[in-house]
């Protein structure tokens, strides 16, 4: 899903956020075909348009209700992808890459909705490292520094906005902000 900055607020639209608009742009009886139009330039514009508008109508409600989100179980699972995709954007951090463990992907081929699981149930949030050379800095040249594996099978919950936030896993916390940082649970 695109995110959207309104007056300087990144919105990520989660699944049921995504559908709210969809509604109040296309209607209810034209909500699956909005789906097959996708994301184009006329529905981002249209999107911004309403978002500014609800934005005017009650700041704290739009922040509420738009830029922060508390996705749990199966929504988190599902909402992940899109979330750490769009994170890696805004920040301009990193990006995600399948895992090529194949024997993995075998066994639970038939279980994902690729839709949904674009890489799969497993992949990689491959982060960078400030240039550290001058050359590198002035070229705006980066490198991997990190990988960290996401096994959506172990999501419990994610909470925050875009600019920052916490995925909850049975093992650890991975945090999303300006720095990255993995927190193991004791």
């Amino acid at each position: 899903m695109p995110y959207f900055i309104i007056d300087k607020l990144p919105v990520h639209l989660t699944a049921s956020n995504d559908v709210v608009i969809r509604r109040e742009l296309y209607g209810e009886d034209n909500l699956t075909i909005s789906y097959i139009k996708g994301y184009d330039d006329k529905f981002n514009q249209k999107t911004v348009g309403l978002l500014k508008q609800k934005y005017r109508e009650d700041r704290g409600k739009f922040i509420e209700d738009w830029v922060r989100f508390d996705l749990q179980d199966s929504e988190a699972k599902e909402g992940v992808f899109d979330l750490l995709y769009d994170y890696c954007a805004f920040r301009r951090c990193g990006f995600l890459s399948k895992n090529q463990n194949d024997d993995y992907e075998l066994d639970i081929l038939k279980d994902y909705d690729e839709f949904i699981y674009p890489l799969g149930l497993q992949y990689y949030l491959n982060l960078f490292a400030p240039p550290t050379k001058l050359l590198n800095r002035i070229l705006n040249k980066k490198s991997v520094s990190s990988r960290i594996l996401i096994d959506v099978n172990h999501i419990i919950r994610v909470k925050g906005e875009l600019r920052g936030f916490v995925v909850e896993t049975d093992k650890e916390f991975l945090k999303c902000g300006e720095i990255f940082e993995v927190v193991l649970k004791k």
